[in-house]
């Protein structure tokens, strides 16, 4: 199965990228990719008993990092 997440920033305009961490516990996260402020969606695919935490950080116009998200579990559906 593949989930989307879906992330809307109020504040588009500021930003200049996106650093996205991912990992498959709380523990061990780390970097993963960098996006566009534009992309509004990842697809992550999920196999059956697999988990997947993602972690966003904005990075400002001006190269200062904004507030991270929460964390964000991804599984498959029960």
């Amino acid at each position: 199965a593949t989930s989307t997440i879906r992330r809307d920033l109020a504040k588009e305009n500021l930003l200049e990228e996106i650093i996205v961490y991912r990992g498959p516990s709380q523990d061990q996260i780390s970097m993963y990719q960098i996006i566009e402020p534009d992309v509004a969606q990842i697809d992550q695919k999920v196999g059956k008993d697999e988990q997947w935490y993602f972690v966003f950080k904005p990075i400002l116009n001006d190269g200062s990092p904004a507030k991270m998200s929460e964390i964000i579990l991804v599984q498959q559906p029960e």
